[in-house]
């Protein structure tokens, strides 16, 4: 069940034993979202429903609004309600541990928490096992679209841009149309185009291939931008990034990569070439290509 993306009481309500966990959300859908994410990588917080999930499967599971709660201040109240008339956190009944409600809206961590957080954070490197484990809980078809109703507003996207060090600029509708129509001409790349509307290459890469950006709950039906595929072109750049790796570069990095030592956007900094490159070869593209092509060399 999609939950509404609104305030409220819901809950995750074992089919086969009847027990329930109860819960409150400023936005429920969002929420929800995270607890089947958590509980299909077995991490999650609750250590009572993750083991009922884990003994019976996502499909003993029904995730159910109980209540909407249009004012955020009365979630605790209302989930407390909850909690004492479907006993949620007695064992016998449900699944919470707490038997009080409680959550942490408007709670504010200080400076040095956050520094610790940060601290703790800095520099994990998921394993290859859990990496995986992420794709495939990323393919569900449930998380796809949810991911697909996900939007955010002009000035948070402009709020986030800024926070990473960018100008802040977020591209319109007009400005998405005209990059595509000037990228299709063959003579601007991304990289220049990004330039000229003040944007990162990424926010580039996704309007070009028709992914984004999204307005409200309108996602603007552009093509994905045809220049740069043909065959010539894609030489062109596979062989232009030849010239700055050599074979035993590109086996370092397949090897740095698979073991989990480094990230491809560390390993782009590393070795001096773009994320989409180091894309490629883990990915195998260029060892494809060295082995499959004899030569070529750029047209005068």
């Amino acid at each position: 069940m999609m939950l509404p993306f609104v305030s409220g009481i819901y809950a995750i309500r074992n089919l086969v034993t009847g027990k329930i966990y109860v819960g409150s959300a400023v936005v429920m859908g969002k929420r929800v979202y995270e607890h089947r994410r958590l509980l299909m990588l077995g991490t999650h917080g609750n250590r009572l429903l993750q083991r009922a999930w884990t003994k019976y499967g996502s499909d003993a599971f029904q995730f159910e609004v109980l209540e909407t709660v249009p004012n955020a201040k009365q979630l605790v109240a209302r989930e407390q309600h909850y909690l004492d008339a479907l006993q949620a956190a007695d064992r016998k009944h449900g699944y919470n541990i707490a038997p009080r409600a409680g959550n942490t809206l408007g709670v504010t961590c200080s400076t040095a928490t956050r520094l610790k957080i940060g601290a703790a954070n800095r520099g994990k490197v998921r394993n290859a096992a859990v990496r995986e484990r992420h794709r495939q809980i990323a393919q569900l078809p449930e998380i796809k679209e949810r991911r697909s109703r996900w939007t955010r507003s002009i000035d948070a996207r402009s709020a986030i841009s800024r926070t990473k060090g960018g100008t802040g600029r977020v591209l319109s509708p007009d400005d998405c149309r005209i990059a595509v129509s000037l990228y299709e001409t063959g003579e601007w790349s991304m990289k220049k185009l990004a330039a000229r509307f003040g944007v990162s290459y990424t926010a580039m890469n996704a309007v070009l291939r028709g992914a984004g950006p999204k307005f409200g709950d309108v996602l603007l039906p552009l093509p994905g931008a045809q220049a740069g595929s043909e065959p010539e072109q894609v030489s062109r750049k596979i062989a232009n990034t030849l010239r700055r790796l050599d074979d035993q570069q590109v086996a370092d990095i397949r090897s740095a990569y698979a073991v989990g030592i480094m990230d491809q956007y560390a390993l782009a900094q590393r070795y001096g070439v773009s994320q989409a490159t180091i894309s490629r070869v883990v990915r195998g593209v260029l060892l494809a290509y060295r082995m499959d092509t004899v030569a070529y060399s750029d047209p005068v």
